[in-house]
């Protein structure tokens, strides 16, 4: 018999056991950022090991990504006069075409830097691990057990991971999601069990809490975080990263799906970004923001159980082929936060973002199909 262990994660569970404001006992970023544009085929490996100190990513080039090459944007607008000048003062055949032919370059790479990520924004980070870093390691590029152990403890001491592990994780579970789709189906063999918990909301003793009542993630004892990760609570960035590394670490041991929490507008609003830039920096803001936007909206398990957590529907007819349909890999509208899933539902001539009213979703919960 499947036994399905429902643990809601809210503000309200178990011993509150945070400050309220958090003082980071890092020392200054040693983050050097030298941004350039570049021009070539973007690698599906977006984490590329240049030394044992810096790594190269491409950051804004995924989807949900709201980077565009403005550059290029102004240089193809600048072309285009240049011709109009030229066809207008002098009419030669060979210079009209020469002109032409740039422009159409030109706009092709526009077109493909728009579409692709050929032309793109590109990052080197240089992150040096500083000698008298104590904190928690990722020996090679494995996130391990004994690696996500240490970071917890040093996280409940309130000390930082250092940024460079930090962004191993978040690169590493970027492309895990990136390839994921977005309804998700889960199988749990017959009695074994299956904690899903609900809005964390940067409560991170909570978190604590919840793994000591009933063990830490794993193929053995797999979880659902059914979203709202972040905000609210002072310490997001240690629940998103932690949840992040027992992804890295145990694919299968833990699923998420995306809140409404789980976007640019609320996080600009109920405090991740912010928190972000002073535990992190700039730099993460937008890297989490395309995380988040790469994570799946709902699961299935056992072809019984339906979790999602934005809301189920009163209108018919949703089937669950619309919502694995749906391409999630971009931000929510703002009219439609309260209710992420509701709002992207496809009808059959429109692919993108539907807005249903209020009235047209039900709260949060979970669907217990019979």
């Amino acid at each position: 018999m499947l036994l399905i262990r429902l643990r809601v994660a809210a503000a309200e569970l178990g011993a509150r056991v945070w400050s309220s404001q958090f003082t980071a006992s890092c020392e200054e970023e040693q983050l050097q950022l030298n941004l350039e544009l570049g021009f070539g085929a973007v690698s599906s490996q977006h984490l590329v090991k240049k030394s044992s100190s810096s790594y190269f990513t491409i950051i804004g080039t995924g989807p949900g990504s709201s980077h565009f090459p403005t550059r290029v944007t102004a240089v193809a607008a600048a072309v285009l006069v240049v011709a109009i000048l030229v066809m207008v003062v002098r009419t030669g055949a060979a210079s009209v075409v020469a002109v032409m032919a740039t422009l159409l370059v030109v706009i092709g790479m526009c077109w493909l830097a728009g579409c692709s990520g050929v032309f793109t924004k590109s990052q080197r980070l240089d992150l040096d691990v500083e000698p008298q870093y104590t904190g928690a390691r990722i020996e090679g590029d494995v996130v391990t057990l004994d690696f996500v152990k240490k970071m917890m403890d040093d996280f409940k001491n309130q000390k930082c991971l250092h940024k460079r592990y930090a962004f191993q994780i978040v690169l590493q579970t970027r492309e895990m999601l990136r390839a994921l789709p977005s309804l998700v189906d889960i199988n749990v063999p017959d009695g074994k069990h299956f904690t899903v918990c609900g809005d964390v909301h940067g409560q991170f003793y909570d978190l604590l809490n919840i793994f000591e009542l009933n063990g830490l993630p794993s193929e053995e004892n797999p979880y659902l975080f059914n979203g709202d990760f972040v905000d609210r609570g002072s310490f997001s960035v240690e629940v998103i990263l932690t949840l992040f590394a027992f992804k890295c670490m145990s694919p299968s041991g833990i699923y998420l799906s995306r809140g409404n929490h789980e976007s640019k507008n609320m996080n600009k609003i109920y405090g991740f970004e912010g928190e972000v830039r002073s535990k992190l920096n700039e730099t993460f803001v937008e890297l989490f923001a395309e995380v988040f936007c790469c994570i799946p909206l709902a699961h299935v398990i056992n072809e019984k159980i339906f979790v999602v957590h934005g809301g189920l529907f009163s209108v018919d007819g949703v089937k669950l082929s619309d919502i694995q349909a749906i391409d999630r890999f971009c931000e929510p509208p703002e009219e439609g936060m309260q209710e992420l899933v509701g709002p992207m539902v496809l009808d059959a001539n429109q692919v993108g973002w539907i807005r249903l009213k209020a009235t047209q979703a039900y709260s949060k919960g979970l669907c217990l199909v019979p």
